[in-house]
């Protein structure tokens, strides 16, 4: 075997060995470290799941622990016949109607309803509300009972109407539950509360208390005497100054001995006002026929007087073309703030369909097209490139406020769609808009024998110069269409043609081509 066989020998068996030890001792080197480092993977990414489960449960129990300082008395039966009483008092200040039977017409009907033990925690209870009320009652009734600082909450509410007039009240069916906690306040009232140690007139703004027990040590509290709220200013012991009739209630005289309870106030509700938050629910009622906007007939202005008088005949403005049913129908319902994030809640009332936007967000219904810009508690800012629109809550799609021009940006492209030219359009040499020249043709036309050229024939610039008449002559009368299958003209007709060209005025310059005696610059 020679020595270059060898080496071949060799580089064969070296290739082979490395093609099946190097996999194995890589496996045998390599690979228990990089099953190490998958289980090390694995273990963190379930310790950063276990924080932020942690974080979770930390953040639950401070929100329990919340809970059970507002919680109603750990007494169930108490706390739920307390409850009851102070639902049954915010349908009274919101002047909440009953449901008439045989006997008349009465109060508002608050029941307890169910009882749900949660493990060892809590108790929900849950109460009852049937009444006859129009929106702005409801909606004052709503924000009194989110104002409160209390855990609880509005499980259901079944609206009824009555007519489809805007004004008319509706039948309100609703449950409200609240929390009592096994661990929570064991008193016998639902807030703190006090009796007034002298009568209270309507005009007074100082007021004295039996006892301050139970009560902040620092003015700018609410509390609630009867059907009024009222909010402490100062404090002088057991003499308060107080402002008068707050929340939309109505100042009222109250006597010695009159029970006044604390009402705290949910912070999340502090600076919320009820025209602000259901206001406009009240005035677009979802149960009234939608009236459509339309502007009445004008007469245009008269004519100017120019001496004469001419009799007007009045005309009148064709009405708005018809909405589109999508955004006809489709309104703002409600305003919703959900993990930090508000959400605009939109309602197609033909078959309730529910579409959800947040801020950023692009949508199009029917015809109406955009994105929201921002959401606020009573409207949304919507902008699309025609401009900018406001859409108050409980309006329909169609009634968006205009409050900005388009973009300028969108006018730029606008702009520049109208100057575009179509694909198909002639290109002209200096790019200047107009109708296209016509077309350079050179036509010949016979001179006379004797003429300045010696006889050769006169180009024109085009067609429309050779059918233009000499300067002073007659415009000759159109030929008749030759015949393709005639013989071609015969040297009497170009005798003719000369005679005609001998009556131009000699001080006529002879037509000539430019583009004969120049190349064509397109």
């Amino acid at each position: 075997m020679q020595k270059r066989e060898r080496i071949l020998l060799f580089v064969v068996v070296a290739l082979a060995l490395g093609w099946f030890i190097i996999p194995k001792a890589h496996g045998l080197l390599v690979g228990p470290v990089a099953e190490r480092e998958q289980r090390l993977a694995a273990l963190q990414e379930r310790l950063n799941k276990q924080r932020v489960d942690e974080t979770k449960l930390l953040v639950a129990g401070r929100i329990l622990e919340a809970a059970r300082a507002r919680s109603l008395p750990r007494n169930v039966d108490d706390a739920q016949r307390l409850y009851g009483d102070w639902v049954y008092a915010l349908a009274d200040i919101a002047d909440f109607d009953g449901i008439a039977d045989s006997d008349g017409p009465r109060g508002p009907e608050v029941k307890a309803a169910s009882r749900k033990l949660h493990g060892s925690v809590f108790t929900a209870v849950s109460v009852t509300v049937a009444a006859n009320a129009t929106l702005e009652q409801l909606g004052r009734f709503l924000h009194a009972f989110h104002r409160t600082d209390l855990p609880h909450r509005i499980d259901a509410i079944e609206l009824t109407a009555t007519g489809d007039k805007p004004d008319l009240p509706v039948a309100v069916k609703l449950t409200a539950t609240a929390l009592a906690f096994r661990d929570g306040p064991d008193r016998a009232y639902l807030f703190p509360r006090t009796t007034l140690a002298a009568d209270l007139k309507s005009d007074r703004k100082t007021l004295e208390v039996a006892e301050t027990e139970g009560f902040p040590d620092k003015p700018d509290f609410r509390v609630r005497i009867g059907r009024e709220y009222l909010t402490v200013t100062a404090m002088e012991g057991n003499r308060w100054t107080v402002a008068r009739a707050v929340d939309d209630t109505r100042p009222q005289s109250h006597d010695e001995g009159d029970y006044l309870e604390l009402a705290p106030i949910n912070p999340g509700f502090a600076d919320v006002a009820p025209a602000d938050y259901y206001g406009k629910l009240a005035k677009n009622s979802p149960f009234a026929k939608p009236q459509p906007k339309v502007d009445d007939y004008k007469r245009p202005d008269p004519p100017p007087d120019r001496g004469t008088r001419v009799a007007s005949v009045p005309t009148r403005r064709d009405p708005p073309p018809e909405p589109d049913p999508a955004a006809k129908f489709t309104y703002f319902g409600s305003f919703v703030q959900y993990d930090e994030r508000p959400q605009v809640r939109l309602y197609d009332r033909r078959n309730g369909e529910l579409t959800v936007l947040h801020e950023g967000e692009r949508f199009e219904i029917g015809t109406i097209e955009g994105k929201v810009a921002s959401i606020d508690y009573d409207h949304v800012v919507i902008t699309n490139h025609e401009g900018t629109y406001r859409l108050p809550l409980g309006e329909t799609l169609v009634y968006m406020e205009k409050v900005a021009g388009p973009p300028a940006s969108a006018i730029a492209a606008r702009a520049s769609d109208s100057r575009r030219r179509p694909d198909d359009a002639p290109v002209r040499d200096d790019h200047v808009a107009g109708p296209p020249e016509p077309p350079t043709v050179p036509v010949e036309l016979p001179a006379p024998a004797d003429g300045p050229d010696g006889g050769e024939p006169i180009k024109a610039e085009s067609a429309l110069d050779a059918a233009r008449p000499p300067n002073g002559a007659d415009a000759p009368e159109p030929a008749e269409e030759a015949d393709p299958d005639e013989a071609p003209p015969t040297n009497t007709d170009a005798r003719f043609v000369a005679e005609e060209a001998e009556t131009v005025d000699a001080a006529d310059p002879p037509l000539t081509s430019t583009a004969a005696e120049e190349p064509d610059a397109r």
